[in-house]
C-alpha cells in the first residue's frame, strides 16, 4: 500500500540562471513584443543564450529583469538609455531592497495588464474608463 511516508521525496535543483524560455514565451509573460526583446538584445540590455539554430533562450532570472524592464517602459515611459541607467542602479542595491523594488514594479505592471482589457471594452462602448 502506498502511503505518504513511503513516498520518496524528490528534490528538484532548479537553477534560475538556466536558459529555458523562448522569446515567444518571454514576450507573453512580460508584455513586451518580440521586436522589443530583440531591440533590448541589440542594445546589450539583455543577452539571451543562442542555440545552435540561433533560437533565443531566456532564464527565469532574465525573465524577472525583463518584467522590471517592461514596467519601466510601459508604466514609467522610460527609453532604452533610461532602462540601462535604472538597471545599473538596481544592481547596486542590497538584495532585500532590490527584491522589494522588483516586487513593487511587478505589481504596477500587473495592474497595467489588468487595466488594458477594460480600456478596450470601454472604447467599444464609447465609455471612457475611470
Amino acid at each position: 500500500m502506498l502511503t505518504y511516508a513511503s513516498v520518496k521525496r524528490v528534490s528538484y535543483d532548479w537553477d534560475n540562471r538556466r536558459p529555458v524560455l523562448t522569446i515567444g514565451t518571454v514576450a507573453e509573460l512580460t508584455g513586451l513584443s518580440q521586436k522589443q526583446l530583440r531591440v533590448l538584445e541589440s542594445r546589450g540590455i539583455v543577452a539571451p543564450l543562442r542555440t545552435e539554430t540561433s533560437r533565443r533562450l531566456y532564464s527565469t532570472q532574465q525573465l524577472a529583469e525583463l518584467r522590471y524592464i517592461s514596467y519601466l517602459i510601459r508604466v514609467r515611459g522610460t527609453n532604452a538609455a533610461g532602462v540601462i541607467v535604472a538597471l545599473e542602479l538596481l544592481d547596486r542595491l542590497p538584495d532585500e531592497v532590490r527584491s522589494r523594488v522588483l516586487a513593487e514594479a511587478e505589481v504596477a505592471r500587473m495592474a497595467l495588464d489588468a487595466r488594458e482589457p477594460i480600456v478596450e471594452v470601454a472604447k467599444e462602448f464609447g465609455t471612457p474608463p475611470d
